[in-house]
């Protein structure tokens, strides 16, 4: 296995994890503004 294969893997992952949070934060931005 190539050191480059791990990284190729872990890139969707870090991806994921981003618009994951961005999702959250703005979930919680729009029910900041409901109140």
């Amino acid at each position: 296995m190539k050191a480059g294969g791990k990284r190729r893997t872990a890139t969707p992952l870090f991806i994921g994890r981003f618009i994951l949070l961005r999702f959250v934060v703005d979930h919680i931005a729009q029910h900041r503004e409901q109140h």
